[in-house]
């Protein structure tokens, strides 16, 4: 059964969703290799399930056990991605933080929306968000790193947080601006070409993921400035899941050398005709947790690989649920 945590947010089989039209899902992927290049959008191995705090009391710190908070396994050797779906008749203003940073400006996750710089995607029209925007054009990978070592985002940009892991916040659309319900059409969007599925880790920047974070199309005035649903998603490896839940963590995926190998495929969005966000200047000089290992003298970089492409399928934007499969 759904679990309503609390007004407007309710989790379910992999989903999280957040006032009445917006829906997030987190996608375990491949870590892509820190090796200075960009690749291809990885797919999914499968939605991440969440579990709600508040049904493991005594296992977490007291500020966990908040309504709207879950938890979800991963490995350090994988990735997350984040998939958005909404009403393409009703769009909605969604802030990401990371370890309490806005993925996408480097301010704090709790600041006001903002249009410019611009602090939000819109959904449904941003389908996918893989990492933290460094540069134009490209974003780092969400990685799970232990905190305490320099690798996390909050460590890296200076600010001190009481939140850890993935924040979610959703801005309605003021009243007037889109119809209240779904417009008498038999005919919503072609499907699109699926793209699959202590305690505490933070977000640390992975390898390099060539993607777009949309402009807003709509204008600032559009949003309502107080947020209506917010919910905190927090990470813990697999040994803590297991000790927490009494269950074994989930399979863990391949490298993303080995899926290239066996000729499994990446993925490109077909978005030629949108735009796409600056960059700000507080994340462009995140280093990914593969260059603060190595100057820690801790690890290796693992070594780049090649994607051949007939292995990169082409996929278009849609106004239908989005998801990427092998």
């Amino acid at each position: 059964m759904p679990a309503k945590t609390r007004t407007g947010v309710i989790a379910h089989n992999g989903f999280v969703q957040l006032g009445p039209r917006v829906t997030v899902s987190f996608h375990r992927t491949l870590r892509v290799p820190e090796d200075g290049g960009s690749y291809p959008l990885p797919p999914s191995f499968g939605r991440l399930q969440l579990y709600a705090c508040a049904d493991y009391k005594g296992s977490f710190p007291e500020s966990w056990n908040q309504s709207g908070s879950f938890f979800i396994p991963l490995y350090q050797r994988e990735a997350l991605w984040l998939g958005f779906d909404g009403e393409s008749w009703h769009p909605t203003a969604l802030v990401i933080g990371a370890d309490g940073v806005n993925v996408i400006t480097g301010q704090p996750w709790d600041a006001p929306l903002a249009g410019v710089p611009q602090n939000y995607v819109v959904v449904p029209d941003q389908p996918w968000l893989d990492g933290i925007r460094t540069r134009v054009g490209l974003v780092r990978q969400f990685v799970a790193m232990p905190l305490g070592g320099g690798f996390t985002l909050t460590e890296q940009v200076g600010r001190r947080s009481a939140h850890n892991g993935i924040q979610l916040r959703v801005h309605e659309a003021k009243p007037g601006r889109f119809p209240d319900e779904a417009p008498m059409c038999s005919d919503l969007g072609a499907p699109l070409m699926m793209r699959s599925p202590s305690h505490a880790m933070g977000i640390g920047a992975g390898g390099t993921i060539t993607q777009k974070i949309y402009p807003d199309t709509y204008g600032f005035g559009t949003w309502e400035r107080d947020g209506t649903s917010s919910a905190q998603i927090y990470l813990i490896n697999s040994e803590q899941f297991s000790s927490i839940t009494g269950e074994g963590p989930p399979p863990s995926t391949i490298s993303a050398a080995d899926y290239t190998k066996s000729g499994f495929p990446w993925f490109e969005l077909w978005d030629a005709e949108r735009g796409d966000l600056g960059s700000q200047s507080v994340l462009e000089d995140v280093k990914s947790i593969g260059t603060v290992a190595a100057s820690k003298g801790l690890s290796r970089q693992e070594p780049a690989i090649h994607v051949p492409k007939n292995q990169i399928k082409k996929v278009r934007r849609s106004k239908a649920p989005r998801s990427r499969t092998r």
